[in-house]
């Protein structure tokens, strides 16, 4: 626990490894080429000199010569080097894998001397790992990573979608399992029925149709029989095939149920449950509906409320997220920032951004420092075009730490009942919030 005057705040200096959202197709067209960043924040005290470096291995261990290195100029910068990013390096498997370095290694040098550095993670279990101090924290006051758009991936499409389509059509260029193996613990789903065709149910961006659904079922029932995690599989909407027809929304219902009864969360947890209930149970995936029809099952939740500004530039997108974050964050039900640029059909028409790429190369590392210096103690989930051109997921596991260490916490009347009936010893909990009720 934090001592009385301990700063709480996660503004200090360092520097991450990205990935780049913009790319170049490979010579054939079905190759998606991207290129890793190197980062640079907080550092007030920059100096002439200074630079910042990728490595592929550690740098605290062997400062030796960098891949690419660049000067480091102003407190916040980023530059992008020429290396391309190997997607081969992401596991397909996690057996004995646990959260772990990829071979790619940030570094702020100072006069020879190394200052800052981190390596590009995935984190399969990170959740888990951080297990002694959420196991009595309500669900909506963890901070969890999250993809806008989550289906609209590239790995499931690529070379299917025509270039003109495809560039305000993917948001994502990861699988549903590679986004989970990396951290993030919530997936925006747009779920959708064609009845001409052999495969029925098929993830959507809109009306743009991207691939069959079970293979996305697939990566997650993969990743948690493998993991302790929890996961949030939101279907935001339900885009075609559905209105009118009672049978499609069962027969759906009947396949999430089918594939996922293993770790459903019952819809008697909502609307927010404590950590403790959904591992103790073993019930660690929440799966939500956005239609009526998601009554009839005793295990899909309401939807998530996505904060979502509807907006096309940078200083309106903030300008929405400053004013709307404070206002949700007791709001005692999931709720997501919905953090990416919106295009109107203009923007479309003149190719604005070059495409949702190029919306996310103007985003995301001023949302990941709006996290980590302002909302870091409020945000339930911040979800995000190519996520992995961010740093949300080290942020967001930094965050959920300093809140264990910086938030005193009175336990709930519903963590007690929890506690009791489970028989936990809680005599070395010692609570204090200033959240309303965690």
């Amino acid at each position: 626990m934090a001592l009385q005057g301990e700063k709480c705040r996660l503004a200090d200096p360092g520097v991450y490894v990205a990935i780049s959202s913009e790319a170049d197709q490979g010579s054939e067209g079905n190759h998606t080429i991207r290129w890793l960043e190197v980062h640079w924040h907080d550092v007030t005290d920059s100096q002439e000199g200074d630079f910042v470096g990728l490595w592929n291995e550690d740098p605290s261990e062997s400062l030796g010569t960098p891949l690419h290195q660049n000067p480091a100029s102003g407190s916040d910068g980023m530059f992008r080097t020429s290396e391309e990013w190997n997607g081969s390096l992401v596991p397909t498997t996690l057996d004995g894998v646990g959260d772990s370095c990829l071979p790619y290694w940030a570094g702020y040098v100072r006069d020879g001397v190394l200052i800052y550095s981190s390596c590009l993670m995935i984190r399969p279990r990170w959740l888990e790992a951080q297990k002694a101090h959420l196991s009595y924290t309500h669900l909506t006051k963890v901070a969890l990573p999250g993809t806008h758009d989550a289906g609209a991936s590239d790995h499931y499409a690529a070379g299917t979608i025509a270039d003109v389509v495809g560039r305000w059509t993917f948001a994502q260029d990861e699988s549903l399992w590679e986004q989970l193996v990396f951290g993030v613990r919530y997936v925006d789903m747009r779920i959708a029925y064609y009845p001409e065709t052999e495969e029925k149910l098929f993830v959507n961006h809109g009306e743009v149709r991207i691939a069959p659904l079970q293979g996305y079922i697939d990566d997650v029932v993969s990743f948690m029989r493998q993991t302790n995690e929890v996961v949030i599989f939101d279907i935001h909407r339900l885009p075609h095939g559905f209105d009118g027809f009672p049978e499609r929304h069962k027969e759906l219902i009947e396949v999430l149920e089918t594939n996922f009864a293993n770790w459903m969360t019952p819809k008697d947890l909502y609307p927010d449950p404590i950590m403790d209930e959904l591992w103790t149970t073993g019930a660690r995936l929440i799966v939500t509906y956005p239609s009526s029809e998601g009554s009839q099952s005793v295990y899909l939740w309401p939807s998530v409320y996505h904060l979502w500004g509807d907006v096309n530039t940078l200083e309106d997108l903030e300008s929405y997220m400053y004013t709307g974050i404070p206002q949700q964050a007791n709001r005692g039900s999931l709720w997501s920032a919905m953090t990416e640029l919106t295009p109107s059909a203009l923007d479309v028409s003149l190719n604005r951004w070059g495409g949702l790429r190029g919306a996310a190369a103007i985003t995301n590392t001023p949302v990941t420092q709006w996290f980590r210096h302002d909302w870091w103690d409020q945000v339930n989930i911040i979800s995000m075009d190519f996520f992995l051109s961010s740093d949300v997921i080290s942020v967001a596991v930094e965050a959920n730490e300093m809140r264990g260490r910086c938030v005193w916490k009175w336990a709930s009347e519903r963590a007690k009942r929890w506690w009791s009936s489970s028989g936990s010893n809680v005599t070395a909990y010692n609570t204090k919030s200033k959240f309303n009720g965690l």
